[in-house]
């Protein structure tokens, strides 16, 4: 279940709704040696311990990022882009960090596959690679106009649209396929490639997708802070494996792309 901007979005509001102002009175880290070796969490787990009394005073979300932020000059920057939930306790299930704030309730965090888990004080922030991608002067399309981003460039949709190149912050690979399938446009297109009609096909399938996903609680497989499941079904991806087009009925092809499958339709997408 990957976490894309849209479900960052949802899950930072609901965060800001039930955390901010309240004091963090401890923090609980376990099962975590898989995501130390790989940086995704702190190799020195007392680092946690310095959240412990401070008062969240900002929960922002900007990309797949969320930056959890105390007065006390520490944050807590959670990216589970890869996959992970974020619930509201009693907490369900293992989760690799417990935050109880004003004792009275708890937030558990776990990632299932790669992102950021960390504790980082202001002065690190810029240290940290999901945070300085994602809080960074690249747009993000959950909260600004995307008129002026220019996708004319000889590099494939994908490397504008996903990864630390991207021209946008909080798009995935699930995001992209679906965005592609809006604007009518074959995957493997070079925004060199794109007409103006096309381009503006392309912001306008960026800004409906977010919108819509937000809307509807984001994607079917995420999970909320409450553990309420999004709504939104993707029309491309592997849930269409060996279906058909939603628009026009044919079958759906899939292709090799920046390091992973994309599905597309050959009829709808060109």
């Amino acid at each position: 279940m990957s976490i894309e901007g849209p479900e960052a979005h949802i899950l930072s509001g609901q965060l800001e709704r039930e955390i901010l102002g309240r004091r963090v009175d401890a923090c609980t880290v376990q099962d975590v040696a898989r995501l130390q070796r790989t940086e995704f969490v702190n190799r020195d787990l007392r680092d946690f311990d310095r959240l412990i009394g401070g008062s969240v005073s900002i929960v922002a979300s900007r990309g797949a990022t969320i930056r959890i932020g105390l007065d006390n000059g520490t944050n807590l920057v959670v990216g589970p882009e890869y996959g992970g939930r974020i619930l509201l306790g009693p907490t369900q299930g293992p989760a690799h960090l417990i935050l109880r704030v004003d004792d009275e309730r708890e937030v558990g965090i776990r990632l299932t596959g790669m992102g950021s888990l960390r504790c980082e004080l202001d002065g690190e922030l810029s240290g940290n690679y999901v945070y300085s991608r994602d809080f960074s002067e690249v747009p993000d399309p959950v909260t600004e106009n995307l008129d002026a981003v220019s996708f004319d460039r000889s590099q494939a949709l994908k490397t504008l649209l996903v990864g630390k190149d991207a021209v946008v912050v909080g798009i995935g690979n699930s995001a992209f396929q679906d965005i592609c399938f809006r604007a009518g446009l074959h995957p493997k297109h070079k925004g060199s490639d794109l007409s103006a009609p096309q381009r503006n096909r392309l912001v306008d399938a960026i800004s409906a997708l977010v919108a819509e996903r937000i809307h509807l609680g984001g994607k079917t497989d995420f999970v909320d802070l409450y553990g309420a499941p999004g709504r939104y079904e993707p029309a491309m991806g592997t849930n269409r494996k060996n279906g058909l087009c939603p628009r026009c009925g044919t079958p759906i092809e899939s292709t090799a792309l920046g390091g992973g499958r994309v599905f597309y339709c050959p009829v709808c997408q060109t």
